[in-house]
């Protein structure tokens, strides 16, 4: 399979991840030791750690076919796709400056692979 795919595989795998994680802490009553182990038994966090732990997977995958001065700089879309996904479900805003500094990230990336 192509490094890049895989590596956008692995990104954007960690971004729903965190997404489900939000979720997750989102119904937390609490952060005391009952709340927070409340936390092993809801969906959205198992859903979000088994979505890390896959996307550790394809990760290595990556490092194993990819220089890490080009896999690592790649992993900051990871940015991207997660504010993309808090804006879609999640319905937060962001800012001018947050799109800009969005924008920079995905500058660099252009630069980075050509």
């Amino acid at each position: 399979m192509n490094k890049y795919i895989v590596t956008l595989l692995s990104i954007s795998l960690s971004s729903v991840a965190q997404l489900l994680l939000k979720k997750g802490a989102a119904q937390a009553a609490g952060f005391d030791f009952a709340s927070v182990m409340k936390l092993f038994t809801n969906l959205n966090i198992l859903l979000g750690l088994s979505g890390y732990a896959a996307s550790a997977v394809l990760w290595i995958y990556v490092l194993n076919r990819m220089k890490l001065s080009i896999a690592y700089p790649l992993a900051s879309l990871g940015y991207i796709f997660t504010s993309v996904l808090a804006v879609l479900f999640l319905d937060e805003k962001i800012s001018g400056n947050q799109i800009a500094g969005l924008l920079l990230i995905i500058a660099g990336v252009v630069v980075l692979v050509r």
